[in-house]
């Protein structure tokens, strides 16, 4: 049995014994509120026999994909959700020891897999106010880069990099045909996308996910944009089937029905900029963040205050960029009421 050497230093978190269901999860920036009755219901509807005994045909999201962004369907590949299209597209497109840039921190397996792929990691890296040097990036952009994978929104910052810098560093990328991944996991929560520059520059590739606005993690279900050169390279790499008839029967109706995520997206930022007056009112400093999740500032007691709301049933993350700050979810209001009640009482004796 040969294992790969650079492969056993790499540390994955198990899978967790305890369930979060039942719970109000805000620490992992999935959709916190039920759907509507009448989704379920139109989801219930559709469920038949075949469904489970047939493979999937994809098709009809293809069509959807190609007529929502206006570009030709042969520009999108589907994927089990933005991680397998991270998985996907860094095995395509490099080899060993190739040089790969990307932000820190950033999207825990956008490191993994380039680690899985022996890659030289360089990393541009934060400064204490969570700002880029911007300079320092397009300066790292030259010949010898093989790779760029970065997050517009970042997770877990909620940063951005603004629509002017980001054109420069595509336009770099793309003089020296540097392949230039561009993670929008969190497009809806933050409206700015490049997904139209896929025709102008053949080494971009957007990333996409059902998790995040559309609320749909449990399906897994993804996708890639780029140029048909790239789609059909990247093709190469995919499994057999790329999505399973459930997900594609959720995500298809979740498209025809845009008011659902619409209302979604609209009610988390209502509860956003409640949660932002919250934490002025009582002085506790906070990051701007373009997602559906804050990080404030805790720079005691992280631990305790995490099981403290996990005693109430309510789950936050200390999964963030530094050991002073704590993450919290979004969703609408009337989905957080408790968390809020909850934070505004007894937060201050934690700080």
């Amino acid at each position: 049995m040969i294992l790969k050497k650079h492969v056993l230093n790499i540390f994955r978190t198990p899978n967790q014994k305890i369930s979060r269901l039942k719970k109000l999860r805000l620490d992992k920036n999935e959709r916190i509120s039920d759907f509507d009755k009448s989704f379920i219901k139109e989801l219930k509807q559709n469920i038949n026999s075949e469904m489970l005994t047939s493979y999937p045909e994809l098709e009809n999201l293809y069509k959807s994909l190609s007529k929502i962004n206006n570009l030709p369907r042969n520009f999108f590949l589907t994927t089990f959700g933005i991680d397998h299209a991270l998985k996907l597209s860094i095995e395509a497109l490099t080899r060993s020891k190739d040089k790969v840039l990307i932000l820190n921190p950033t999207f825990a397996m956008i490191n993994i897999y380039c680690r899985l792929n022996n890659l030289s990691i360089q990393k541009l890296n934060y400064d204490k106010r969570l700002n880029l040097n911007i300079k320092k990036f397009l300066d790292s952009i030259k010949k010898n880069l093989n790779l760029i994978v970065i997050s517009n929104p970042n997770s877990p910052t909620g940063t951005i990099i603004n629509k002017k810098d980001m054109i420069l560093l595509i336009k770099k990328a793309h003089k020296f045909k540097i392949p230039f991944i561009l993670d929008e996991a969190y497009f809806g929560f933050y409206k700015e996308t490049y997904i139209k520059f896929v025709k102008k520059y053949d080494n971009l590739i957007i990333l996409r996910t059902f998790s995040k606005n559309y609320g749909l993690a449990g399906i897994r279900l993804g996708f890639i944009c780029s140029s048909k050169k790239i789609i059909n390279y990247l093709r190469k790499f995919k499994p057999m089937y790329e999505a399973n008839n459930f997900g594609l029967m959720a995500a298809n109706i979740l498209l025809k029905n845009k008011l659902i995520e619409k209302k979604y997206v609209s009610e988390t930022e209502k509860s956003k900029k409640h949660f932002i007056s919250l934490l002025k009112d009582l002085n506790i400093k906070y990051f701007k963040s373009h997602a559906n999740f804050i990080l404030f500032k805790a720079e005691k007691n992280r631990s305790k205050i995490c099981k403290f709301f996990k005693k109430n049933n309510i789950l936050i993350s200390s999964n963030t960029h530094s050991k002073n700050y704590l993450r919290v979810t979004l969703g609408p209001k009337s989905s957080m009421n408790n968390f809020f009640k909850i934070f505004k009482k007894n937060i201050k004796k934690f700080l």
